[in-house]
């Protein structure tokens, strides 16, 4: 399969494609090309129907690009709509474990290049987090040092406090001193700070 670059103005987006894309994601898939550069190349039919790829087709035209890469298909119409349609198909399951460890290694200034908004990311967070044992933190309330837990429903919010207290993430806590305990709602706190 050969990738060509094919003039932007030659590509023909089709009308049937089922697959709608908002301003926001729009706006982040921009980002992330900006970033990384077109990464993925678009599938077209020999007639320069877009196949696949309708979204970067958008951000690219949007970006002022003269050319896209492509792979070119020799498909009959309704092979080109099944294709379509196959490419469209969410598929697949998060491994949760290594999705939280993803999360964990991003950097909070590159987040925005997932293309993941603040509520999917808080919802990819709580999924993860609900086969997460709770602990009871009640019976160290008579040790000698006292703290304060914050817990966060995105990993945004948790990654921008972390910045913010000078926190490193250990993967290991070696610490040996534990004390009272107060959680309080991270997020409403960063919302206090005017973050």
């Amino acid at each position: 399969m050969n990738i060509i670059n094919i003039p932007i103005g030659d590509l023909k987006p089709a009308a049937y494609n089922p697959r709608r894309i908002s301003r926001q994601t729009l706006k982040a898939l921009k980002a992330g090309i900006k970033e990384f550069s077109l990464v993925e190349p678009l599938v077209v039919n020999k007639d320069m129907t877009i196949i696949g790829g309708h979204q970067r087709f958008k951000a690219c035209l949007e970006m002022g690009f003269e050319e896209i890469p492509c792979i070119v298909m020799d498909l009959s119409k309704s092979k080109e709509k099944a294709l379509n349609l196959a490419l469209n198909k969410v598929t697949g399951e998060w491994d949760k474990k290594k999705l939280e460890k993803l999360l964990h290694d991003i950097e909070s200034k590159d987040i925005e290049f997932t293309g993941f908004n603040d509520d999917e990311l808080a919802k990819l967070i709580e999924d993860i987090n609900i086969d997460a044992p709770e602990y009871d933190i009640a019976p160290r309330l008579m040790e000698e040092y006292n703290y304060v837990v914050l817990f966060f429903k995105n990993i945004l919010d948790f990654q921008v406090a972390a910045d913010h207290f000078g926190v490193k993430v250990m993967k290991e806590d070696k610490r040996d001193k534990i004390g009272l305990g107060k959680c309080i709602d991270g997020t409403e706190y960063m919302r206090s700070l005017g973050k």
